[in-house]
């Protein structure tokens, strides 16, 4: 209605990158049915099943562009263009350590115990049952997620003429994603490992006995990828509408005909995969890779 337009075109593009940390302390279920008197009041207390510390790092990284055409070249065709992209990275790491008390709580050695409300909060627990006595754990997780989100859109209106018109609505849009978890876990296997622990903070402290550097007392026991998950979602749609008016006194008013589509493609794969292994002491090095190649890319 107000006349012809030259091309018009905005767009904006926006980006966030952060890095996050996070710290994660857990204190196990308490044994209802522990017969150590650790406190020297002549009550049973409640011994721990076990602790964990894991600390949380990666970034977030988040990108988004936008973007439009508008064109008016005559009086009689309009032309509307809009296109959206967004795409999220987040990436992290998660390490940690924990140790397993076994259930048969009472038969393990404890000394420099602090008893509160009846319950074990500090202390060192000593391994007295061999490989079914006292677990120390790293764990170390690797997790990933990406989406991507692409779409655009395009409306059209033609006048043909005094009495036709074409409008035109197509569209496209079309999302993938990717994201899978892998774990390491290696199980100290000294017979005489022991434990001091101090839960009373906001923080869990934890101190082995043993070098968890060391691979030869810490071998890799587990390999897993308990998610993994990828796939996309394209969906392409249109709608034409042609619309004739008649003379007034004609025998037909008008003639209106339309054009409807939509496709749809739709594929998601998910898997996990958990392997224990006999132990084995592996290079260093060759731990993160084995991981990271969980989720290097998509799978064939």
């Amino acid at each position: 209605d107000n006349g012809p337009l030259p091309p018009r075109t905005d767009h904006g593009y926006a980006q966030r990158q952060e890095p996050f940390t996070a710290i994660r302390s857990q204190h196990s279920s308490f044994n209802p049915t522990t017969y150590q008197d650790l406190g020297g009041d002549s009550r049973n207390d409640l011994v721990t099943y076990g602790l964990a510390h894991f600390v949380r790092v990666g970034t977030d990284k988040r990108r988004g562009a936008v973007a439009a055409l508008e064109w008016k070249p005559t009086n009689d065709l309009h032309l509307y263009v809009d296109a959206l992209y967004s795409k999220v990275d987040i990436d992290g790491k998660i390490n940690g350590f924990y140790f397993d008390n076994t259930s048969i709580l009472y038969a393990n050695t404890y000394s420099n115990t602090v008893v509160q409300d009846d319950k074990l909060v500090a202390g060192a627990i000593t391994n007295s049952l061999g490989a079914a006595g006292l677990r120390l754990s790293n764990q170390s997780a690797f997790a990933a997620r990406s989406d991507e989100l692409k779409s655009i859109g395009a409306n059209l209106a033609w006048q043909v003429g005094d009495r036709s018109k074409l409008t035109a609505d197509l569209a496209y849009s079309a999302v993938d994603y990717l994201a899978n978890y892998a774990e390491i876990r290696t199980d100290v296997s000294s017979a005489n490992a022991s434990v001091t622990f101090d839960a009373r903070g906001k923080v869990v402290l934890i101190t082995p006995s043993v070098d968890l550097t060391n691979l030869a007392q810490n071998p890799v026991t587990s390999l897993t990828m308990p998610f993994y998950q990828d796939g996309g979602d394209k969906i392409a749609s249109g709608k034409i509408d042609f619309e004739h008016e008649f003379a007034p006194d004609g025998f037909f008013q008008a003639f209106r005909a339309g054009l409807r589509y939509v496709d749809r493609d739709k594929s998601n794969m998910q898997m996990s995969d958990s392997r224990s292994i006999a132990p084995r002491a592996l290079q260093a090095d060759m731990l993160e890779p084995f991981a990271r190649e969980g989720y290097s890319g998509k799978q064939s």
